[in-house]
């Protein structure tokens, strides 16, 4: 803030002023964070349960940091082996950031990103062993609370117009084997491009579809919130995805792979041709939300009964009778 011939007066992130004497000054070590760059290696701790194999735990850590937002792509984040404590596994998580004057916002970020990314991948940050936990809780307990959340999976899926030819056991049967996942706010849940087979329910929260352009030009075509379904292309066709999904707030929802699905189809065959009708509804109602460069616009447009059938057909490997 202030510099003269016998003090200097500096500002901290706390918005003190904090007066120095030069004398002082000359005698200590003085690191300059703009200087010659404004590349700055950062470093953070992660603790990881042992049973997790280390490189699957840094493989979930590098791929949801890379993704924070003030994180550098170039050069990319490094996760190393800190060293194995009494109860985990340490992990230097170590990344590279061009805005020092942010490092508590980009701080969090990272370990936000990391939290959720680890949650969705089932891997769990251990409790230290000098903890005590004391269950009274009856028995039944967890069978309780998953049966509760086996319910609300059955009821999000009941609803959805696209598994309006599904029975109740077919939807039940869904629901067992249908994943949870939860975004935090600015992360992907689909890029456009990808390759895919799975579609996602909004249980809470809310997220944009946004479509990029042959020339580049990303537009916000959708917003999608509690209840909304995407990716039902992806499901039962593998179509690539036609858009790029973005947690707007932090998001929860219910994925339905292809393996799931799949079961359902092998034992009933005859719904193949009352999903493709459901489905062409539902690519009609949808296709004026998607730009022309979409390509869930065009195939909307050039798809009819026969040939969505024949893709559905073909995806799962079902026969024709």
């Amino acid at each position: 803030m202030q510099m003269n011939w016998r003090t200097l007066t500096v500002r901290t992130r706390n918005n003190h002023n904090v007066i120095v004497p030069n004398s002082n000054i000359a005698k200590q070590e003085i690191v300059n964070y703009s200087r010659p760059t404004p590349l700055q290696l950062i470093h953070a701790t992660v603790s990881m349960a042992y049973r997790h194999p280390p490189g699957v735990v840094k493989e979930s850590i590098a791929r949801t940091v890379a993704e924070a937002d003030g994180v550098l792509r170039e050069p990319p984040p490094e996760i190393l082996v800190k060293e194995f404590g009494d109860y985990a596994i340490h992990y230097d998580v170590r990344f590279w950031i061009a805005d020092y004057a942010h490092l508590p916002q980009i701080t969090d970020a990272v370990m936000s990103r990391i939290w959720y990314g680890l949650r969705r991948d089932d891997l769990t940050i251990p409790f230290p062993v000098r903890d005590v936990i004391v269950h009274t809780l009856p028995e039944d307990h967890e069978a309780r609370l998953q049966e509760k959340l086996r319910r609300e999976v059955f009821a999000e899926l009941r609803s959805l117009t696209v598994f309006k030819p599904l029975s109740d056991l077919q939807i039940e049967q869904l629901a067992q084997s249908a994943a949870i996942h939860r975004y935090a706010a600015g992360e992907a849940l689909v890029r456009q491009g990808d390759k895919a087979e799975s579609m996602y329910t909004i249980t809470s929260g809310r997220v944009r579809v946004d479509v990029r352009s042959e020339s580049g030009q990303v537009t916000t075509v959708a917003t999608l919130g509690t209840d909304d379904f995407f990716g039902e292309m992806s499901l039962l066709t593998g179509e690539p995805r036609s858009a790029s999904v973005i947690a707007q707030t932090e998001t929860e929802v219910v994925v339905v792979h292809k393996a799931d699905f799949a079961a359902v189809l092998s034992a009933d065959t005859g719904i193949v041709e009352a999903l493709s009708t459901a489905l062409e509804e539902r690519m009609k109602s949808t296709a004026q939300q998607v730009s022309v460069g979409s390509g869930m616009a065009s195939v909307s447009q050039a798809s009819h009964s026969a040939a969505l059938i024949n893709r559905i057909r073909g995806f799962f490997g079902i026969k024709q009778g």
